[in-house]
């Protein structure tokens, strides 16, 4: 009888490349479906990076594991290509309130927001958002 191993969401390694027949424990797939990656003899679903606004794309909707792709943006954020960029029909927009003892917040214009400069100045900064 052909030895077949155990591979969730791929193709399964077969004859004399498979050492454990039917093994959950002990996957070995050749390659694996649309969605999933190669990852130590498993296929493993694939996983896009966001950064810390969003929350990265998962599967078939990331083209590349550890790729950057956003899913979903936090609320104050939107999705602007495949990054979250802070959003512009977000009424506090104007303010980005960094906190701490810095100082009150300034006002900034319409088309931009509030940042700590390294000298902890406070500066105005433009957005990546499109009107």
């Amino acid at each position: 009888t052909l030895t077949v191993c155990h591979c969730s969401h791929g193709t399964a390694a077969n004859g004399t490349l498979c050492e454990h027949h039917q093994s959950p424990s002990n996957p070995h797939c050749l390659d694996c479906e649309t969605g999933y990656f190669l990852d130590d003899l498993r296929c493993s679903e694939k996983q896009c990076a966001c950064g810390p606004h969003g929350t990265g794309a998962t599967g078939e909707n990331c083209p590349e594991h550890g790729q950057q792709k956003c899913e979903s943006c936090h609320t104050g954020w939107g999705l602007r290509g495949v990054e979250c960029a802070m959003n512009c029909d977000n009424e506090d927009w104007g303010f980005q309130w960094y906190g701490g003892s810095h100082g009150s917040r300034i006002n900034c214009p319409v088309d931009q927001y509030e940042i700590l400069s390294t000298t902890e100045a406070r500066l105005c900064q433009g957005s990546n958002c499109t009107t």
